[in-house]
């Protein structure tokens, strides 16, 4: 178990449990200890090639990634991180409510979102596209078959 694991489990949060977990930046203590976890101990070129790492599979989609993550201070990358983390949680009774078309590389890894896009698409009108030999960038990885599900989908919802 990891250091940041266990300061996790101590305040309660077991970042193990998936989706039905608190997100564990909602704890201000953990948000804190995570955003310094992230800030401090991390260089910023290995923060970018971590996310690098699991969000695109070919070196052509990372390096169009790593120019657009460059733009940005160590700071304000942490904080989209953040941000980011906080959105995504399991919602049992949330409702969808118009067509949702949901796309996942086959290789993706980062945060729960592996997780969460099948239970969300369990939602009526939700359809879920596994993209493979993808990441989380699958639009990059794959752009053919990102674009054709994309336009399948928007044609669909004109008929």
């Amino acid at each position: 178990m990891s250091p940041l694991q266990k300061v996790f489990k101590h305040k309660g949060h077991n970042v193990h449990k998936g989706l039905k977990m608190k997100a564990f930046p909602s704890c201000p203590f953990v948000a804190f200890v995570f955003r310094w976890f992230l800030q401090c101990s991390h260089p910023y070129k290995t923060l970018i090639n971590q996310s690098l790492a699991v969000s695109a599979t070919s070196k052509e989609s990372q390096e169009l990634l790593r120019k657009s993550m460059q733009l940005l201070s160590k700071e304000e990358y942490v904080h989209i991180l953040m941000d980011a983390s906080l959105c995504l949680r399991y919602e049992p009774d949330y409702k969808i409510t118009q067509p949702l078309l949901l796309m996942i590389g086959d290789k993706e890894a980062t945060g729960n979102i592996r997780k969460a896009m099948p239970l969300w698409a369990k939602h009526d009108g939700v359809e879920l596209v596994v993209i493979p030999k993808a990441k989380h960038a699958a639009n990059l990885d794959q752009p053919e078959k990102f674009h054709k599900y994309l336009l399948d989908f928007l044609q669909h919802l004109e008929k």
